[in-house]
């Protein structure tokens, strides 16, 4: 502050750019705290890999510490002090005679001193110290340089190195009792394996030490000593699938010329055939050289046959508690899914009693009960399909099949209930090859599960679209059919399209999407593809609908076959039934109250034989022609209905003999249907009774 000329207060602001002493500063504080990084680097290494690193003044004699690990002995001399010959003079009692001299010329304060003006690294010493646990081995490494202030400066790094000196010497011993292993190794082989065959690559001649077991084998081996000969009778024993890896392992071809084949090249147990039975043999083989440069190989064998015996039991036990775990989950899902329509059927029903005298409320409790009836026959047929598919039983019956016919089935089949619903039901079909052989049994459960799902889960308003279009097919004589079923129902997430096609898996419950499913449909679906070697992909997204694609291999008709094969009519008249008398075979109280009372209204006379031996009794008994017709059931006690079927077709009176036999059973199978006719049988009726069916059967019989 002053005053200018005209005595006015004036003040001087001086300014100056600081900016470059600033970075400067910034620099030399980031400088700092690199170093002190490195130095707390450099401590924690030092910590980690030496036992004591100190850094010694070489003019002062005084020193300073980074303690690590280990050595406690000696680090607590270095911490009694900060005086390096004191210490230098406590730590040198521990030095061994042998090395009392070296350890002195090498870190003693007076030799240090005398490298005064070296740099760097000048060398290790390794020496046997004495303590309270024995003689341990320690090393210690030097570096020469100089402080801040220009002293000179000794890095002294010291551990313990006597684990990896027990080590070397271990190694040494190893070294030492080579020949002794090799002898013990010819020992172990004798008594781990039957045989330790030694081949020369290139001449075939081998020499043989013997062990225990597999005597044939080895009295094979000492008849000769070409080992081409021994390499032909093994593949003529071993197991047929085993013999390209058998040629790979053992064949001389597999390593003459290739010497880069050393070492271990494997093992593998082999199936050997010995007249009535097999035995399993384990061959080991190795490649390498003998003491004359010729390439050898080793191969090591032995019986394992009691191990592989074993093996497949756990195999068989893990593979049994597989099957219960299944069996259990199996259960448990049809223990739930079962007693929800029969807790339908048993409320209904009780309900219809009370409420008799109501005609309009009984019909509908009488609808319900069907409804849960029908339910509860889908799921069980849904299951014994599985069980069928599963076991490996489910065959193709493929028979010729319109296309056009087929989807105008489909279409008419689904078209009132979709109508009903308020659904639009639209269809396409374009097709070259109409006529095809396929198995329409199954193919029409594919796709009635298919459009049975589209029905259930798409409202009122939604649409629901069938298309069938044809595909070239790679297969001379085939073609590939591709159906597309669309719809804009529900959807489905993306995590459950992933396990769609599992067994009891639904998106919803039946409480929450208020439809019943019994899981098992989408499961059949996919077997039924797959068993007709087809492909079906789901796209689905919730609240916009479901796509399913379904591509399958048909063989095309020949040219001029035509299959006819509209459904059949259940059409009867009962006036024809009058004065007929039928023999019914049934076990089961219960059916039989039901048959007969069908049977009885419809005109018939019935007699119950309640099971396969009385009914054959009352036949026998009875004069010929009394009886019109049989109707059998299959499973019954102490005869069953095969076996009543095949004693009646023996009778020595023709007409008793040859009189019909219609099975009427649960055993409901294509594959039953067939061990019925071939039981001597002329017709089969399926359980549960549908009243127009069973009718309508006995109607074609008796025409």
């Amino acid at each position: 502050m002053g005053t200018n000329e005209d005595g006015v207060t004036v003040a001087n602001i001086l300014g100056r750019d600081i900016t470059e002493m600033h970075e400067a500063q910034e620099r030399r504080e980031n400088e700092l705290k690199a170093v002190a990084a490195k130095d707390q680097i450099l401590s924690n290494i030092t910590k980690t890999l030496y036992s004591y690193n100190l850094t010694l003044n070489l003019v002062s004699g005084k020193y300073s510490l980074i303690i690590g690990t280990g050595m406690e002995d000696f680090v607590k001399i270095f911490e009694s002090t900060d005086d390096y010959e004191m210490a230098y003079q406590q730590k040198i009692r521990y030095v061994t005679e042998d090395y009392i001299e070296a350890f002195g010329n090498f870190s003693s304060l007076s030799a240090l001193r005398k490298r005064k003006g070296e740099t760097g690294y000048i060398g290790n010493l390794e020496y046997a110290a004495k303590t309270e646990k024995g003689i341990e081995w320690h090393e210690i490494n030097i570096f020469l340089g100089s402080d801040e202030k220009g002293d000179p400066i000794a890095n002294i790094l010291g551990r313990d190195i006597t684990e990896a000196h027990e080590l070397q010497e271990i190694k040494e011993r190893e070294l030492r009792a080579s020949n002794a292993k090799d002898q013990l190794l010819s020992g172990i082989t004798k008594m781990l394996y039957s045989y330790n065959m030694t081949v020369n690559v290139n001449t075939g001649k081998y020499t043989l030490i013997t062990g225990t077991g597999l005597d044939k084998t080895v009295r094979k081996m000492e008849e000769t000593d070409q080992y081409e000969e021994i390499y032909h009778s093994f593949l003529n024993m071993v197991d047929q699938k085993y013999l390209q890896r058998g040629a790979e392992l053992l064949s001389l071809d597999s390593y003459r010329g290739k010497q880069d084949k050393t070492g271990y090249l494997g093992s593998e147990d082999f199936p050997m055939h010995y007249l009535d039975k097999i035995e399993w043999h384990e061959i080991n083989v190795f490649a390498g050289y003998d003491d004359n440069g010729e390439a050898i190989i080793n191969i090591l064998g032995r019986d394992v046959t009691e191990a592989h015996d074993k093996a497949d039991t756990k195999a068989q036990l893990e593979i049994a508690n597989a099957s219960n775990a299944a069996k259990s989950t199996f259960l448990f899902n049809m223990s739930h899914d079962i007693r929800t329509p029969m807790n339908a059927i048993i409320g209904f029903t009780e309900l219809l009693e009370k409420h008799l005298d109501d005609k309009e409320l009984s019909k509908k409790y009488i609808k319900n009960i069907q409804t849960s009836n029908d339910f509860l026959l889908s799921l069980i047929n849904n299951v014994l399909e599985m069980a069928r598919i599963e076991s490996g039983k489910t065959t193709l019956d493929e028979t010729y099949c319109n296309a056009y016919v087929f989807n105008d089935s489909l279409h008419s089949l689904f078209d009132s209930q979709m109508k009903e619903k308020g659904i639009d039901f639209t269809r396409y079909a374009n097709v070259e090859h109409a006529n095809v052989i396929c198995d329409e049994t199954k193919l029409r459960e594919i796709f009635l599960n298919i459009l049975s799902n589209a029905l259930k889960y798409t409202p009122s308003g939604g649409k629901v679209s069938m298309r069938l279009t044809e595909m070239a097919s790679d297969k001379p004589g085939y073609v590939m059919y591709r159906t597309e079923i669309e719809d804009t129902g529900i959807g489905m997430s993306e995590e459950f399209l992933t396990q769609i096609f599992e067994e009891f898996t639904r998106e919803r419950s039946s409480t929450e999407s208020k439809v019943n499913g019994t899981g098992l449909g989408m499961p059949i679906v996919k077997k039924l593809v797959d068993l007709m070697g087809g492909t079906i992909e789901v796209e689905s997204k919730i609240g916009k609908g479901t796509k399913f694609t379904v591509i399958l291999p048909h063989r095309i008709a020949e040219n001029g076959d035509e299959a006819h094969l509209a459904e059949k009519v259940c059409a009867y008249d009962d006036g024809h039934f009058k004065g007929k008398r039928i023999l019914l075979a049934e076990d089961n109280e219960l059916n039989a109250e039901i048959a007969m009372t069908i049977l009885e209204e419809a005109g018939f006379e019935v007699e119950h034989a309640p099971d396969g031996i009385i009914c054959v009794d009352m036949l026998e008994k009875a004069e010929a022609g009394y009886y019109d017709l049989i109707l059998m059931d299959i499973q019954m006690p102490n005869m069953d209905g095969y076996k009543a079927t095949q004693t009646i077709r023996k009778f020595s009176d023709v007409k008793k003999a040859g009189i019909g036999i219609v099975a009427m059973t649960a055993n409901a199978f294509e594959e039953d249907r067939r061990n019925a006719y071939k039981a001597g049988m002329n017709g089969h009726i399926a359980k549960p009774i549908k009243v127009d069916m069973l009718l309508s059967a006995l109607e074609e019989i008796f025409k």
